[in-house]
This record gives structure tokens, C-alpha cells and sequence, in this order.
């Protein structure tokens, strides 16, 4: 079997190893069993223009967006997002209604200072002490 193109920049054992779960990448048929443990808490960084859209309008067609929506849907899972959309993108005229529509919806966006790594690594940060203390964990220290 074919590694899935998400999953060519992730080294799954490695992450399977440091969460001691399962790394998924396929949804799972109607009549499996629900995945479990759920997460504490969903990250969504980056965010792109065509995530934030689809997620408003409930687009379920893969399993990002599945987790996302799912996470949407349960108020007791925190999701934050952090959108990286060019300038260009930021200026069409559903990507902001979209992500008004995701925070209404109990998203947290941190928008990122500027459009560089480092604004980006701040905001991810952020982002993380955020899903942390809403998810009541702790947020690991940073090799």
C-alpha cells in the first residue's frame, strides 16, 4: 500500500510512538467502530483558504475535514486554527464571512502578525497555550 501524500512529511511511527495511539489516515466505513481515544483538542495549522470554506459550509470530503467538522460539532473538543491565506485569497469575498461563520461556531483563530515563518510560530504558539488551557492539558516543552 501507497504512503498517503499527507503523510510524506510525517514520520507516523514516530508520531504513533509519542502518542502512544494509532496514526489514522482513511475514514473509517459506516458500520467500524468509532475511533478512540478522541483528541483533547484540534489544531488546524496551517489553515488555507480552501479549509476554512469548506469547513463552513460542512464540506466532509476528507478526513481533515471530517476531524475538523466532527470537532466543530462537539463543543467539549477545542479547535483553534490558525489561517495562512495569501493576500489575494484573504480578499475574496467568502473567506472572511467563512471564518466569521467557523468562530461563531466556537473556533478559535489566532491570525498570525504578518505573512513570515516567525509571525506563523508565534501564532502557533499561541495557538497551543490556547487548546492547552481550554483543554485543561499542559503544552510540551519544545526541543
Amino acid at each position: 500500500m501507497a504512503t498517503p501524500a499527507a503523510l510524506e512529511w510525517i514520520d507516523a511511527p514516530d508520531l504513533r510512538d509519542a502518542t502512544s495511539h494509532s496514526v489514522r489516515t482513511e475514514f473509517r466505513a459506516p458500520d467500524d467502530p468509532e475511533f478512540v481515544p478522541r483528541g483533547d483538542a484540534v489544531l488546524v495549522a496551517p489553515a488555507t483558504f480552501n479549509s476554512i470554506n469548506k469547513c463552513a459550509v460542512g464540506v466532509n470530503d476528507s478526513l481533515a475535514l471530517g476531524l475538523i467538522n466532527e470537532a466543530l460539532g462537539s463543543p467539549s473538543i477545542p479547535l483553534a486554527l490558525i489561517p495562512w491565506v495569501n493576500p489575494s485569497l484573504s480578499g475574496h469575498p467568502t473567506y472572511r464571512p467563512s471564518l466569521l461563520r467557523l468562530e461563531a461556531a466556537g473556533a478559535y483563530a489566532v491570525m498570525p502578525e504578518s505573512h513570515d515563518g516567525a509571525a506563523f510560530d508565534d501564532a502557533l504558539s499561541a495557538a497551543c497555550r490556547w487548546l492547552a488551557t481550554t483543554a485543561g492539558t499542559t503544552v510540551p516543552p519544545v526541543d
